[in-house]
Order: structure tokens, then C-alpha cells, then sequence
């Protein structure tokens, strides 16, 4: 009987190959066998209104602070554009409460495809991308906006991320 288990092992190594482990695939098409972005988060710790002129009657800049990361949840860089969506917050009762978007400059595209482009809005020592976008007086009775990200590159999707932020 012994010798029957080996022979049949012997014979199952012999007609497999030696190549027994398999290399995972990546889930996204587009990049294999490289790191790909799987997702995109908003950093609510920074991301923040700040004024351009300390002696201005509103906040006129939003510093954003964006992590894109790979497959392994790790920080990463990566060529592609960065979409900015500000909205106004709408209070129905519902998971979204993204309101109407803000005109002007509630849409924002920044092109990272630049290598000198990418490396200025990359932080090393976060790990995240930063930007600071201009924005409009927003009228007087505004509490919250929504900030959304949507980041677009060579892949067929498109990963984004939302942030509800007051306004001071």
C-alpha cells in the first residue's frame, strides 16, 4: 500500500510540473504584475478652508489631502487627473446628502499625467497628495459642504471619495 501512495505522488509531480503555486491576479486588468491604485481617501484630519489673505472677509481656499492607495492598502503615487466636486449639503434623509453643486469653481480637474505637476501636490512625509483649490464666496447661511474626489487614470474605473465638511 505504501508503495502504491508513493508511486501515485511520484506520478502526480511527474505529469504536473514543479510549477504547483500559482501566481495570483490582480483584480484590475490594466497593470499586471505591477502595483495598481485600488482606492482613493480623503484625509479628514487636514483637509481643510484656509484664507489666501489673512485680512479677507471669507475662506477662499480648501487645502485638500488626498492618499491614493494600492492593492496591499499602502500609500502610493500615480499618473492620472483628479476631479474636485463641491456640493452643497442638502439635509434629506437619505445616505447622500450631496445638494446641488456649487457653481464656479465647484469643479475642479487637476491633471497629475506631468511628472513636475505630480511631484509638486506629492507630500512625502504624509504619503498623500495636496492641493489647494480656489472656491467662491459661498452664501452667508452655508454650515456644511460635501467635497467630492474622483480620481480617473488608464483603468476602466473610477475611484472616489466623499467629505462632509463644515464651513466656518
Amino acid at each position: 500500500m505504501k508503495q502504491l501512495v508513493f508511486f501515485l505522488a511520484v506520478t502526480h509531480t511527474i505529469f504536473s510540473g514543479c510549477n504547483i503555486i500559482t501566481k495570483p491576479e490582480p483584480t484590475n486588468s490594466c497593470c499586471p504584475d505591477s502595483f495598481y491604485v485600488q482606492e482613493v481617501a480623503v484625509n479628514p484630519s487636514f483637509t481643510q478652508f484656509t484664507k489666501s489673505v489673512n485680512d479677507k472677509s471669507y475662506y477662499d481656499r480648501l487645502q485638500v489631502f488626498v492618499e491614493l492607495r494600492d492593492q496591499f492598502n499602502d500609500p502610493m503615487k500615480a499618473t492620472g487627473k483628479f476631479r474636485f466636486e463641491l456640493y452643497t449639503y442638502d439635509n434629506k434623509p437619505a445616505k447622500d446628502h450631496r445638494g446641488l453643486r456649487i457653481p464656479g469653481k465647484g469643479l475642479q480637474t487637476i491633471d497629475l499625467s506631468d511628472p513636475k505637476v505630480n511631484q509638486q501636490h506629492w507630500d512625502k512625509i504624509s504619503g498623500h497628495y495636496q492641493f489647494v483649490l480656489d472656491i467662491d464666496q459661498l452664501p452667508n447661511k452655508t454650515k456644511h459642504i460635501i467635497l467630492q474626489v474622483t480620481f480617473l487614470n488608464e483603468s476602466p474605473y473610477r475611484l472616489d471619495d466623499s467629505l462632509e465638511l463644515p464651513y466656518p
